[in-house]
């Protein structure tokens, strides 16, 4: 019997300290904190501008179904197609591909690659399929 008692004893003594060595070797496996250093202040000739680009990133002629479409694309700011002397302002949509770009009154014009997109015209109830149409050459 007393050699049971020297077992339960032991295995008493390990279940107590077994949460403490689990502790100290967590503490010993959490990295050291460094100390934090702020990153200088962008100077103002380096500071990048938050107004959208002034100036087309890309633009495109499309034959959307006999309707000729001009599209100037701002980068992430904004699409302005110009068709039947009228323009439209469109901003980004959310697309599953390509570049989707779509104002609140429910017109859209959604590219897919270079060469093909979609134009969804408010008071039109069918979509128009477009063909990007090649660049001109320059006048001499």
């Amino acid at each position: 019997m007393p050699q049971r008692r020297q077992e339960r004893s032991a295995l008493r003594s390990l279940i107590l300290l077994a949460p403490i060595a689990v502790s100290a070797a967590l503490a010993a496996c959490t990295p050291t904190k460094t100390p934090e250093v702020a990153a200088p202040a962008p100077s103002p000739q380096t500071a990048p501008d938050a107004s959208p680009p002034d100036t087309p990133i890309r633009h495109a002629d499309y034959d959307c179904e006999g309707t000729r479409v001009a599209v100037a694309f701002f980068g992430q700011a904004r699409a302005e197609v110009t068709l039947d002397a009228r323009l439209l302002v469109l901003k980004p949509a959310l697309a599953a591909d390509g570049a989707r770009y779509a104002d609140d009154a429910g017109n859209a014009f959604w590219a897919k690659g270079m060469d093909r997109a979609t134009l969804t015209l408010a008071q039109d109830p069918h979509d128009k399929t477009c063909t990007a149409l090649p660049p001109e050459a320059p006048q001499r």
